[in-house]
């Protein structure tokens, strides 16, 4: 059976701070909810988290706390009690959303295939208002959902490419050296002349017969091995492939 947000929220022993802390939720949103103000959809799940409880078990609209009864005068040999803390100031209206970020949502919601209809009906979801009335805060939580949403997507994606798909040339540091490992390979068994350029304006030509992730083997034509150092090299060349007398003609 549902109840109200405040009885829950002492049950548990927990302060509306601590609840806030623990919900990710504004206190005094909080202090709304326990007066009587409808709790948002986007919040309930947030404050069933922190409460132990299931959504169901939270009143959307609890009964406002009763009034306590006032405290009797102390006796004479009392102590006067400590004043009453002073009341904080309600905390200022959130900004309106930023156009810049409704584009950039609406950016985002077109690379998930979804139009403005669908970003319509998110905001209404998670923050139960249209997107045109989003606060900056609000704005800045659809946009987390989506790119969540995103790097999801890509996810998927990258689990699914069908092998032999992958890149011809490394596009991430992590690749290169791999695609490095492969040329390299290849230039070794295909046996062709490799031109070298070094920093300090040298040259060296020969085949590969070896390699490290930090030097090259060559053999020049005279049988000479030379050990290279690829912090040394300024960049190498492979000879262009010559074109046979049909290839010219046509």
């Amino acid at each position: 059976m549902a109840e109200d947000l405040w009885k829950l929220r002492k049950r548990r022993g927990m302060s509306i701070s601590q609840l806030a802390s623990k919900a990710g939720v504004p206190a005094l949103s909080i202090q709304e909810y326990e007066q009587g103000h409808p709790v948002r959809v986007a919040d309930l799940g947030r404050l069933a988290k922190a409460l132990f409880v299931d959504e169901f078990e939270i009143k959307i609209q609890s009964d406002p706390k009763p009034a306590g009864k006032p405290a009797a005068s102390p006796a004479p040999e009392e102590k006067p009690t400590a004043p009453p803390p002073k009341k904080t100031a309600p905390a200022p209206p959130s900004s309106p959303a930023k156009p810049t970020q409704i584009s950039h949502l609406m950016e985002l919601a077109r690379k998930l295939g979804q139009d403005e209809a669908d970003v319509q009906a998110a905001a209404q979801e998670t923050e139960g208002k249209p997107l045109d009335q989003l606060s900056l805060t609000e704005a800045r939580q659809l946009l987390h959902i989506y790119t969540e949403k995103i790097k999801e997507q890509k996810t998927v994606a990258e689990i699914q490419r069908p092998d032999g798909t992958r890149r011809k040339r490394a596009h991430l540091p992590e690749g290169v050296d791999e695609f490095e490992l492969k040329y390299l390979e290849s230039c070794r068994e295909s046996g062709d002349m490799l031109t070298f350029h070094l920093l300090n304006g040298k040259t060296f030509t020969g085949r590969v017969i070896g390699f490290s992730p930090y030097q090259i083997m060559i053999t020049q034509d005279d049988g000479t091995e030379i050990t290279l150092h690829k912090l040394a090299l300024a960049y190498y060349l492979r000879p262009a492939p010559e074109k046979t007398d049909e290839e010219a003609t046509t």
